[in-house]
């Protein structure tokens, strides 16, 4: 499980049961239990369901991460407590 913080993060959504939002890439500006809000490079804002998304956190080699999104449910505050 990712215990770390995402709002501020780079994300790439890899694969998703939503079409809409495959490959889509941005800044995570909020998380809520079953949500990240990101915005995209043309500043539009969109919710992404962690549950059925896999994603890529960070661009650069040393931070790049992939997540599936279901290991995210929670707050961060809980994912830390474990």
């Amino acid at each position: 499980m990712y215990s770390g913080m995402l709002i501020g993060k780079e994300i790439e959504v890899l694969a998703s049961r939503d079409s809409s939002i495959l490959n889509l890439r941005g800044l995570v500006i909020d998380e809520t239990k079953n949500l990240l809000v990101v915005i995209t490079p043309l500043e539009r804002q969109v919710k992404v369901p962690k549950s059925i998304v896999t994603l890529r956190v960070g661009f650069d080699k040393k931070e790049d991460l992939v997540i599936d999104g279901s290991k995210l449910l929670g707050t961060p505050a809980d994912r830390i407590k474990g």
